[in-house]
């Protein structure tokens, strides 16, 4: 079941991949999103395909590396709603933007489960 968090992965290094290629390199707020987005995709597809990887000498543990990538991806989503705070108008991009960032706060929760080894989530399913 692990293995298709490949799948995953490689879907999140497209996003940024066909970004950049359809549109250029965009505003620093937007290229943030975009390069967490990337390593959060090899992330994932470093998880997937391998138990642990060495780091530095110490050596991690595929969910760690997941869930790391759950916390980027979740913290990719919180400048839209900083940009849509700067505006003060209530509109309904305003109530999208903020609705993204509270479920990148849920994201990284999932996230931070994950990579301590799954207290509320079993990673161990994905095995």
């Amino acid at each position: 079941m692990r293995r298709l968090l490949f799948v995953f992965g490689l879907f999140l290094l497209a996003i940024p991949a066909a970004l950049v290629a359809s549109f250029g390199i965009p505003a620093p707020r937007t290229a943030v999103q975009i390069a967490l987005l990337a390593v959060a995709g090899g992330f994932v597809v470093a998880g997937a395909l391998r138990d642990e990887v060495k780091v530095a000498g110490a050596t991690v543990p595929w969910y760690t590396l997941v869930g790391t990538a759950y916390v980027l991806v979740g913290l990719g989503l919180r400048p839209g709603a900083a940009a849509a705070l700067d505006g003060g108008a209530a509109t309904p991009e305003t109530a999208a933007r903020i609705a993204a960032a509270l479920g990148g706060l849920v994201l990284c929760f999932i996230g931070y489960d994950f990579a301590r080894g799954g207290k509320h989530f079993d990673v161990s399913r994905l095995e």
